[in-house]
């Protein structure tokens, strides 16, 4: 009988070991489904709200293109001159005023406040404020193109404008020919607008393009 009973007895615990197997195998597989079901809904969770943040840093990005789009944006476009004819006893005199022609090419509204600034390389000229060619002022709106004064050539002399604090301006006089191969940089600011780079250009090379008008 001895024999029969430890038979019995391993039979049992076989059994138990197995079911119990089983009831642990089963719990640990629901655990880990239920992690892996808490982990697909971390991720998605993230990978919404990180959809949402890029969202909304294209839709910032577009408001930004969209608000650049309007700002309007002005361009230096060639050289304009005005001739001016006057006598001198029997002699016709020609006095030539040289300006930049700047144009708004794209945006809305006005470039506001715009003025100018004048540069000559290796001169006591620096960053002096020009005029517009409406009216000699300082500071112009410009909505579609202005001339921006320059220099005029008058005989043997060079005339720079040294603009007042509105309109009008100081005639600064020198000798043409110091100054025709130096180089003249043209600024251009705006309290609203793009404007172009600054505009590095040989005394000459002006003289030689610009276009009468």
């Amino acid at each position: 009988m001895g024999w029969k009973m430890y038979a019995l007895f391993y039979s049992l615990l076989i059994a138990v070991g197995v079911a119990g197997g089983f009831y642990l195998a089963t719990a640990l597989q629901r655990q880990i489904e239920a992690l892996i079901g808490a982990a697909v809904v971390i991720g998605f969770l993230t990978w919404l709200g990180s959809g949402a943040d890029l969202l909304g840093l294209l839709r910032d990005w577009h408001r930004e293109k969209r608000e650049e789009a309007r700002i309007p944006t002005m361009v230096f476009d060639g050289f304009t001159r005005n001739n001016e004819i006057f006598m001198s006893g029997p002699n016709e005199l020609h006095k030539h005023t040289y300006f930049v022609r700047v144009r708004k090419t794209t945006g809305e509204g006005y470039g506001e406040q715009c003025e100018g600034f004048l540069t000559v390389n290796g001169t006591n000229i620096n960053n002096a404020p020009t005029v517009w060619a409406h009216a000699n002022v300082r500071r112009y709106d410009i909505g579609g193109r202005m001339d921006l004064r320059l220099f005029t050539v008058d005989r043997n002399d060079i005339i720079f404008p040294s603009a007042n604090l509105r309109e009008g301006f100081t005639p600064n006089t020198r000798i043409y020919n110091e100054f025709r191969n130096r180089n003249l940089v043209i600024e251009l600011h705006s309290q609203r607008g793009s404007v172009p780079t600054n505009l590095d250009v040989s005394i000459h090379n002006v003289v030689d393009t610009a276009i009468e008008e």
